[in-house]
């Protein structure tokens, strides 16, 4: 159907048309204004019928608009179209009471196209009982330790079917609201001034009672997150009501780009330019045949699972991190035997293949399934190898029982101290805040990257603010060049990203300012 339907209200009294007056048609209602001149001036340009004059009515079956005081009623709402014949009848929808001071316009449309309405369904959502599951998988293990992937996950998966429930999600709204919903149902049904008065009233509770319905629905979200560890970033993006979209950038030329394609690709470049990095990713040395490969230790298991991030998507095999922490005394076994069965037979199996293993030393190349199951960790050149390898490469360096951090800590801790009270505090001070974001700078110019080029830019300023107040300021506080070297190297660090901050918020508008004083001036 090629044809033009335009409805809806145009606030404009067009009356019956004339003789000459093709478009119009001679059963309307009332007589003409300046506007509904202007909209037969507009169809007649436009070749478009006035639908609702085509069809002879009674005058009560015409009109589409009733005043405030219920005694003056004119035809405002039509139906416009370039095809008349596709039109059967036009006609008002008197008896179907509703919220407006207008009546429902009733076009009938002969077309050929059929609309199925499937029925409704019922809102469940799916609940999982922690202590049934953990029952079930217990009875499922006890009488068959599996001894393979496939084993343990099909015993998770019957587990979890016991254990779950389809339980219909409760309405949010409260014993109040439902009963103002049920009073302006009955106000509506009514036709008179008082129930109109009452009608708006009303109108103003409920809009309020489902106000404090939703903010109520949010809280026991947050408060359910909260008691459960997971997102509340997620919760806090459900409560919003609209979200802004880029629909205009403008890209480093000067130039704008205006469609969806050409602004995707542009956030896509800042984003991979953001994040690029041009230092060498250091590899860890190759390991030879004879070096024994540690197993791994159900601690480790359980303190894995322990500190899985709650609420997140479960993946193809459908496991999700609460059934993990909740029979986490019951899978530490069974996982630490498959875990170090991958280890000793050098090979995943092939259902994990699609997995990619961010493990230093671990190969990033989209290889098929069967050839990354199969790959021998020998394969590996260069830093690359196989996931196995990695996890071997990995769990080699950490088992000498010293966590790294702890030693990060007592380097820092040592120079702290050494900045507050040493001989030579300057010195290492300088040492700390040049060297490395001067090497930064120079791989910035050189990677011709100019957002972190800038980025790098910006660290100098405060730097060379501190090196002028240095002798003044050592005078007043003994603990200076430690301070120093905290506040710049929080400025200088990529993950605070501290200069920026720091330029947009004190540099920058301090540098206006003075312009502005100069100017003037």
């Amino acid at each position: 159907m090629n044809s033009k339907v335009v409805i809806g209200d145009f606030n404009a009294k067009i009356g019956s048309g004339e003789e000459n007056e093709k478009f119009i048609g001679k059963y309307g209602l009332g007589i003409r204004n300046k506007r509904g001149e202007i909209l037969a001036n507009f169809c007649s340009e436009s070749e478009l019928y006035v639908m609702n004059n085509r069809f002879k009515k009674r005058k009560s079956r015409k009109w589409t608009w009733i005043s405030p005081n219920m005694q003056t009623k004119n035809a405002i709402d039509f139906v416009l179209s370039t095809d008349q014949s596709i039109f059967s009848d036009v006609d008002i929808m008197g008896r179907f009471k509703f919220v407006s001071d207008h009546r429902l316009v009733m076009a009938k449309i002969r077309i050929q196209s059929k609309h199925h309405r499937y029925p409704r369904a019922v809102r469940t959502t799916t609940n999982i009982n922690e202590s049934i599951f953990a029952a079930a998988l217990e009875r499922l293990v006890s009488d068959k330790v599996p001894e393979s992937y496939e084993g343990l996950k099909n015993a998770m998966k019957v587990a979890a079917e016991t254990a779950t429930s389809e339980v219909p999600k409760r309405s949010h709204f409260s014993e109040t609201t439902r009963k103002l919903f049920e009073k302006r149902h009955f106000l509506v049904q009514q036709c008179s001034t008082r129930s109109t008065v009452e009608f708006s009233v009303i109108n103003k509770l409920l809009r309020l009672s489902l106000r404090s319905d939703l903010e109520q629905k949010h809280l026991l979200r947050l408060e359910e997150a909260v008691s459960k560890g997971s997102s509340l970033r997620q919760v806090l993006h459900e409560k919003k009501v609209c979200r802004t979209t880029l629909t205009r950038l403008k890209k480093i030329d000067g130039s704008i780009a205006e469609t969806p394609t050409s602004v995707a690709s542009l956030v896509q470049d800042y984003y991979r330019n953001l994040f690029s990095s041009t230092k060498a990713t250091p590899t860890l040395p190759q390991m030879t045949d004879s070096e024994d490969v540690p197993q791994i230790l159900p601690e480790e298991i359980k303190h894995a699972i322990k500190m899985m991030k709650l609420g997140k998507k479960p993946g193809p095999d459908r496991v999700t991190a609460e059934m993990l922490i909740a029979a986490y005394h019951i899978l530490e076994k069974p996982l630490t035997k498959l875990f170090n069965d991958f280890l000793n037979d050098e090979r995943l199996p092939t259902v994990c293949s699609f997995l990619l293993t961010y493990l230093p030393g671990a190969s990033m190349s989209k290889a098929p399934a069967s050839a990354a199951s199969d790959a021998p960790p020998s394969s590996a050149a260069g830093g690359g190898g196989s996931p196995i390898e990695g996890l071997k490469k990995a769990h080699k360096l950490d088992a000498s029982g010293v966590k790294r951090e702890h030693i990060a800590y007592g380097v820092i801790a040592v120079m702290s101290l050494y900045l507050i009270g040493g001989e030579e505090a300057m010195f290492l001070s300088y040492v700390i805040t040049f060297f490395y974001p001067a090497s930064a700078s120079v791989e910035a110019v050189r990677s011709k990257n100019s957002g972190e080029a800038l980025n790098e830019l910006q660290y100098w300023i405060p730097f060379g603010f501190f090196a002028l107040i240095d002798s003044t300021a050592i005078s007043s506080f003994p603990a200076w060049y430690f301070m120093k070297t905290v506040i710049l190297v929080f400025l200088f660090l990529p993950q605070t990203r501290g200069s920026l901050l720091l330029f947009q918020k004190v540099i920058d508008p301090i540098s206006r300012v003075i312009e502005g004083i100069t100017k003037k001036k």
